[in-house]
């Protein structure tokens, strides 16, 4: 199953045998790497797991938010999740995955996304202010710079 949706007001629960997974894509420079992070929990909100990556050097946010989505798509067929929610931030990236809109320069990322989508059982796509995702890129980041900062 395939639906969508724009926008979400508050966080809903996922029906019962589903998981939700918040994605969140990160890019500061054409000349590092993106990277993403993503959070899955089940029907209750518990946290069930998250993982991050490191995706391509690539040029534009919305390459960053199908890289890690790809990503995120990829871990949870791997583990085991069949019906799973993604909400992610990126209405220009949503709108493509529905074929609502064209964007030529991420023809192979919607590709491999597509083929990816196929593999599970249900599978939505929701846009959402990601505050789960965002809050665990902001620790990861200051953890970063306090190591460095002490020479950890």
């Amino acid at each position: 199953m395939w639906r969508g949706h724009s926008m979400m007001k508050r966080w809903h629960k996922p029906p019962e045998q589903w998981l939700e997974c918040n994605v969140e894509g990160s890019f500061t420079d054409v000349r590092k790497r993106s990277r993403g992070e993503w959070v899955m929990r089940d029907c209750r909100g518990t946290y069930i797991k998250a993982g991050q990556g490191q995706g391509r050097k690539i040029n534009s946010a919305l390459k960053s938010e199908l890289q890690v989505l790809l990503m995120a798509l990829q871990h949870c067929w791997s583990g085991g999740c069949k019906k799973v929610i993604f909400e992610g931030d990126s209405k220009k990236a949503i709108r493509i995955i529905y074929n609502q809109s064209l964007h030529f320069d991420a023809y192979n990322w919607i590709r491999e996304i597509n083929w990816w989508r196929q593999n599970f059982r249900e599978f939505d796509l929701l846009r959402w202010d990601v505050k789960v995702a965002d809050a665990m890129f902001i620790i990861k980041t200051l953890l970063y710079f306090i190591s460095i900062y002490q020479g950890v």
